[in-house]
């Protein structure tokens, strides 16, 4: 549902900007392995393991990602050649052992939905299992000594909800925390069970007290236990684990506390009870085992391993010994070992019973990932310096753009000889340009490479944030969020040194070598503040200055992106709020000068803005973007923009071939390297005379297929050169002053040149096929109750293949009893065509059929009206979410609307739609809702 403001900016100028991809120059992404970060490791009874891995295993052979079943020796004894058609959800709390060998594994099957399958050892699903009730989030798997399991879920609210289930998948009852406690806001957070069928309960109350309690297996609650009661004002972790069929309570402390294991018997009575130091800061990550002597190992995810005798004494010996950092323990054998896993490695490695890393045992996985350029930096050398990024985050400017956490970084000469590389798979790097050229590594090393292109390891160390005043020999470091502090390179600490403020998010050093400080305070949930003050360089409070205020709204969505940048002679303050309709961003750069001062003149207004990065002399800003401009019928998005001095919009200014621009750099006024979306990229500017000025204002890079064939487009260029040439190539042509696609997906290119056959611009248009809609009344399944005839149409024009539960496929229209087809899954499936791409989709009946008992409030209904409507479509919210609301006319094409959202209502804007019958289709998030509308 997209709300678009419509925006044009116009500027006039005596000369052209342009900007065009050499398609000469080609930077590839770097192939490096990576290692993985936690692979599903099952341990079965017998002893064999079932690794799930999607990276590829090495251990003394190559063996591609998969199943696998490995002994204790961590040989694999069987590659299972049986794929699974899902992801698995890895987190290890997902997954259990049955009494036959079988594995309850969680995994996704849809967009934020999770279900379970049984697994044997020989990776076969057991198909007598049948979860049928798919969860946003499954947090937890718990299974009882009866076989029943109990399943720990967040509803769409984020509740923390519980199910029980039988061996088989059967849904028995749902667990809530009023049944066993009267505190308030209490959640039910863990359950262990015995081998006499006794249950044991912990509950956290909203104060974060907790009691233990033990039930049957009905859970009714046992009223001859003696409920276990902690304060939460000790302790924020609290886990229950069984031993024998006794149990341990864990809790860590809270702030200057220490950490405590109590043991209990069955009957609530204390056996021992003991306290330590607090060893680590991810307390969630701590896993329990109990050793055959009774003694109890806690091995916590960031390397310390803590071992608790039988007799409750802490063994010295082992107490905060550390393993390797980031350590997380995968499983426990029988002879007192365990495997564990370094994290971001993909090495799991041994640890016998006496502590001592077995040095015979390595399993080694990798994963070969593709790295892309993330951002490009010059060196005063007249070389430059690249840092790669995975692409497996989100590829907005606003998220990677900025990433403070680059997997590789290269060094290259002027003419694109790699110098130097910085990559081992697991270490965090941080990329500086200073005077002085700096790689920082994770571990604290920083190298300096010098005119010579010579690389030096220095002594000193720094943080992945330190900021280095070379002309002054300082580095600047902020602690906690309250303070800065600077060391001078080569010395130590400087003590007389030291600014403290509330909520430091940001600082930068001026060219006057005063410190601008950015704080922030949340004025409302929904509107965060910021403030910049000046220091000087002594750490005092520059008062001649005036505290900067700036509305930043939208500081959870900048992704990094920096709020100030120096300027010549003060400050440009980025400001994000909201504009003027509710979901677009309104990025307004402000300007001050050097004592916090308003420049009035300076207005820029932008919305859907990106990273900035450099300015010129004159005050100009170079940004990429993700604006959005309606410009002659075409939505145009503009991936990179130059913001005049006065802080308007440069419309002269432009780059041509590319549709994604992260990292940018300036080499001179001539060339520019740009961070594309998969490679680097180089854009040489025109070669135009002084006098010669040119615009040409480049297309959509990519179109969907029958957008582009009905209406031709004719090219918008400003220049003063004469007999101006235009060539179409590919799937397209040049006639009558417009460009024609061809009724075909496929590239076009569009190349510009003048009389001298001087090429002025050159654009690649790739012609997408687009996804068809399935059209059908799915209000038929909410009222049902006798068999009937479901119908469904596809925008593509192909027919639709139906099948029900994989049974033979229907064209068109299919039968559907609600009485014997309610659990069964209905596939629809389209062809593919020059103009569509195949689409498939499964629907599960059960979502939509009610049961004839459920009261009639289940069987939902959209309200909207009116109906014949004119200009405007009401449709009620009443207390629905609403994924997609689109009209659709009976031939498949999209309506020309807009859409605006109020707290109780949208109203869908049919002013421009032709007359007609169309369907309006609402989707909500399990179900969708097919209705005729009528334009007059």
């Amino acid at each position: 549902m997209k709300k678009v403001l419509l925006l044009a900016f116009i500027s006039f100028h005596s000369f052209s900007q342009v900007f065009y991809l050499d398609t000469t120059f080609v930077g590839k992404p770097l192939i490096k392995p990576l290692a993985v970060q936690e692979p599903l490791v099952t341990q079965f009874p017998n002893g064999l393991l079932y690794l799930r891995t999607d990276a590829n295993l090495i251990n003394g052979e190559l063996k591609e990602p998969g199943n696998f079943l490995l002994n204790t020796k961590g040989e694999i004894v069987k590659n299972l050649t049986y794929k699974t058609p899902f992801n698995y959800d890895y987190r290890s709390a997902n997954s259990a052992v049955t009494p036959d060998s079988k594995v309850l594994i969680s995994q996704l099957v849809s967009e934020s939905s999770y279900s379970i399958i049984k697994v044997s050892h020989d990776g076969a699903i057991d198909t007598t299992f049948k979860f049928n009730n798919p969860k946003r989030y499954i947090s937890k798997i718990v299974l009882l000594k009866n076989e029943n399991f109990v399943l720990f879920f967040h509803d769409e609210n984020s509740y923390l909800k519980h199910e029980v289930y039988d061996k088989n998948g059967k849904f028995i009852r749902t667990l809530d925390p009023s049944m066993f406690t009267s505190s308030t806001g209490a959640q039910l957070t863990d359950i262990i069970s015995n081998d006499l069928n006794e249950y044991f309960l912990l509950l956290i109350d909203s104060k974060r007290n907790v009691e233990v309690i033990k039930t049957n297996t009905n859970f009714e609650i046992d009223k001859n236990f003696s409920p276990v009661k902690l304060s939460g004002i000790e302790a924020y972790t609290h886990k229950l684990q069984r031993v024998g069929n006794d149990f341990l309570v864990y809790q860590s402390g809270v702030e200057g506390l220490k950490n405590k294991v109590g043991k209990y018997d069955r009957n609530g009575a204390k056996v021992w009870d003991v306290s330590f130091d607090k060893i680590s800061t991810f307390d969630m990550g701590v896993s329990f085992f109990e050793q055959s002597n009774g003694s109890i190992d806690l091995v916590y995810f960031d390397y310390k391993h803590l071992k608790i005798k039988a007799n409750g004494v802490v063994d010295s010996t082992f107490y905060d010994r550390k393993l390797h950092k980031n350590t997380s323990f995968l499983h426990a054998f029988a002879d007192g070992s365990y495997w564990i896993m370094r994290n971001k490695s993909g090495v799991i490695e041994r640890i016998n019973a006496d502590g001592n890393i077995d040095e015979n045992f390595r399993i080694l996985m990798q994963v070969q990932k593709q790295l892309f350029p993330n951002q490009i930096q010059k060196l005063s050398n007249n070389s430059y310096l690249l840092d790669f990024i995975s692409h497996t985050h989100d590829n907005s400017p606003y998220s990677i753009r900025y990433s403070p956490y680059p997997n590789a970084v290269q060094v290259y000469d002027n003419k694109h000889k790699l110098l130097h590389e910085f990559f081992d798979s697991k270490t965090i790097w941080k990329t500086y340009k200073t005077k002085n050229t700096l790689v920082v590594r994770g571990d604290g090393k920083f190298y300096t490479i010098d005119e010579a292109n010579q690389m030096i390891v220095s002594k000193d160390t720094l943080e992945a944030n330190d900021l280095i005043d070379w002309e002054n020999n300082f580095v600047y470091r902020q602690i906690k969020s309250d303070s800065i502090i600077r060391y001078e390179t080569g010395k130590g600490l400087d003590k007389n040194f030291l600014i403290r403020d509330q909520r430091i998010s940001n600082f930068s050093i001026m060219d006057d070598k005063r410190i601008a400080v950015e704080t922030w305070a949340d004025i409302t949930p929904a509107q965060r503040v910021n403030y910049i003050n000046m220091y000087h360089i002594n750490g005092m409070l520059d008062n001649s200055f005036k505290t900067i205020v700036v509305d930043h709204t939208f500081f959870g969505l900048s992704g990094g992106i920096p709020n100030t940048i120096k300027n010549a002679d003060g400050l440009i303050v980025n400001q994000m709020a909201v504009g003027e309709i509710a979901n677009i961003v309104k990025q307004q750069f402000l300007k001050y000068d050097s004592n916090g001062n308003p420049d009035k003149n300076y207005q820029s207004n932008i919305y859907r803005g990106g990273y900035f990065k450099q300015y010129q002399k004159d005050g100009s800003i170079f940004m990429n973007t993700v604006h959005e401009v309606k410009e002659y019928g075409e939505y145009i998005i503009h991936n990179f923009l130059k913001i005049t001095p006065k802080g308007k919009i440069d419309s002269s200014f432009t780059l041509l071939g590319t549709n994604t621009v992260y990292g940018f750099e300036f080499f001179d006024e001539n060339t520019l390297y740009a961070a594309g979306q998969n490679t680097l990229q180089r854009f040489i500017k025109q070669p135009l005379m002084a006098d010669e000025y040119f615009h040409y204002k480049a297309l959509p890079s990519e179109m969907a297929w029958d957008r582009a064939i009905s209406t031709p487009r004719k090219p918008i260029i400003n220049t003063n050169l004469r007999n101006i040439q235009i060539e179409v190539s590919g799937n397209g042509s040049f006639k009558n002053e417009f460009i024609v696609f061809e009724p075909k997906a496929g590239v076009t290119t569009i190349t510009i040149k003048d009389n001298t056959n001087r090429i002025l611009a050159r654009q690649k248009i790739e012609l997408m096929r687009i996804y068809p809609q399935f059209i059908y009344d799915e209000s038929q399944f909410s009222t049902a109750t006798q068999p009937f005839e479901f119908k469904v149409q596809s925008s593509s024009g192909m027919p639709v293949k139906i099948s029900i539960d994989g049974r033979n496929e229907a064209t068109g229209s299919i039968m559907i009893d609600p009485t014997k087809d309610r659990t069964l899954k209905l596939k629809l499936r389209t062809e593919r065509n020059e103009q569509y791409e195949a689409l498939e989709t499964v629907i599960t009946l059960e979502q939509l059929m009610p049961l004839a008992t459920e009261p009639e409030i289940s069987r939902t209904k959209i309200r909207y009206y009116p109906n014949p409507v004119t200009e405007k479509l009401i449709i009620q919210k009443d207390n629905l979410l609403f994924d997609a609301i689109r009209l659709v006319s009976i031939n498949g094409k999209e309506g020309e609307t807009n859409l605006m959202e109020y707290a109780d209502r949208y109203e869908l804007l049919m002013k421009n739609v032709e007359q007609g019958l169309y369907l309006l289709i609402v989707r909500t998030k399990d179900r969708q809702f097919v209705y005729r509308v009528i334009k007059e």
